[in-house]
């Protein structure tokens, strides 16, 4: 087994209190493998401000000379070496009161590949959804595509970037630490000319890989998959059970609208039906997030998977409630389907240990975090 071993490093350390006028900023020693909670602990002593305490200071800047970077989300329990800092840095710390009466709020932007993570710091008063799509363009490094490709969207509801460009991001109902996902998609079809064939045109569909490059050796378009779709609107007490192929590059969107053309029920909105359910077998897992606009492929959804769709307004109306679960590798990403009344803390812990595989992991080691907090799994095991 691998095991990093400690380093000294040396940082600088920046506290400020706006309100009460305080200042000070001292260069410390630590180890690679001191957790954040034990800079905060140990610059505090050192600075003689241990009369403040420590669970009151939060991390809100990184800085490594002309460069600046919100701290990362959840920060508290890991290590500098986790959180890759190094010799050099600055560490800006600041009262907690004073983040949550600042007009400064943060997001948390997921990228189009779903694994890298920034956090942008705007304000309430003046940030515009505008201001924010071009900060995602300049940190993710889009300016090689096309702006009509490039989405954003905010829990499972798209924002207009065509009409809403200019309003402000709280207009939007965009608040503290909201997540933002990104998504590129594929460009539109394009036409390929074949002289010695009967046929002058064909029709390719062609995917943006990761890195915006194009492999023909991965043009799944030819290829056909056969999915059974279910709707179930329990309102009008209605269910259809239908098996239909389709392309791995057939989005959702266009999954419902088949869906709904082959079973008569084209009447409905498309826009007003949502997946919420994937199925493989006795294998039940909840739609993964923002996948209206995402394909087959890359939901990785295949040959035989159950498909269960229901309307908007049964979500929105149902006790049934959803978590984002991140896992402790800051990647592993879940949701989790709970009940308004009968949901504890303790069945949530005992969910997450079964989907991130924690069952050999001590439990008084596996701590969960709400925003910047971290719940209490001993005083409140038993909550709702």
């Amino acid at each position: 087994m691998n095991t990093r071993t400690s380093s000294c490093i040396k940082l600088q350390i920046h506290y400020e209190d706006h309100q009460r006028g305080l200042k000070s900023e001292n260069y410390i020693l630590y180890s690679s493998t001191d957790t954040i909670r034990d800079v905060i602990v140990k610059f505090l002593k050192t600075a003689n401000l241990d009369y403040i305490d420590s669970g009151n200071v939060s991390l809100v800047e990184l800085r490594m000379g002309n460069q600046r970077l919100p701290a990362p989300s959840f920060n508290t329990y890991a290590t500098l070496d986790q959180l890759n800092i190094r010799q050099g840095y600055t560490l800006c710390f600041a009262p907690l009161r004073e983040l949550s009466s600042s007009g400064l709020s943060r997001l948390r932007v997921y990228g189009p590949n779903l694994i890298d993570k920034i956090e942008y710091e705007w304000n309430k008063r003046t940030t515009t959804l505008q201001m924010l799509l071009e900060y995602i363009i300049k940190i993710f490094s889009l300016d090689s595509i096309e702006r009509q490709r490039i989405h954003l969207f905010m829990d499972f509801e798209e924002l207009d970037l065509t009409s809403n460009s200019e309003k402000l991001l709280t207009e939007l109902d965009v608040t503290d630490l909201t997540l933002i996902e990104v998504a590129i998609i594929p460009p539109c079809s394009i036409s390929v000319s074949h002289p010695n064939t009967s046929t002058s045109e064909m029709q390719c569909s062609v995917l943006a890989s990761q890195n915006f490059t194009y492999d023909s050796q991965h043009d799944k378009s030819n290829e056909c998959i056969e999915l059974e779709l279910q709707y179930i609107d329990q309102k009008q007490n209605f269910k259809k059970l239908v098996k239909i192929q389709f392309s791995p590059t057939t989005k959702i969107d266009d999954v419902i609208k088949k869906f709904l053309k082959t079973t008569d029920l084209d009447y409905i909105d498309s826009g007003n039906v949502s997946l919420v359910e994937l199925r493989m077998g006795n294998q039940c897992l909840p739609a993964p997030l923002f996948h209206t606009y995402k394909t087959l492929d890359q939901l990785n959804i295949r040959q035989g998977y159950t498909l269960c769709f229901a309307p908007l307004r049964e979500l929105s109306s149902s006790r049934l409630s959803r978590l984002r679960v991140y896992g402790p590798n800051h990647i592993g990403k879940i949701e989790y389907e709970w009940n308004k009344r009968t949901t504890t803390l303790q069945m949530l812990l005992e969910y997450i240990i079964k989907m991130f595989s924690l069952d050999s992991i001590e439990r008084q080691r596996i701590h969960l975090f709400m925003d910047f907090e971290e719940l209490d799994l001993t005083s409140n095991s038993e909550k709702l």
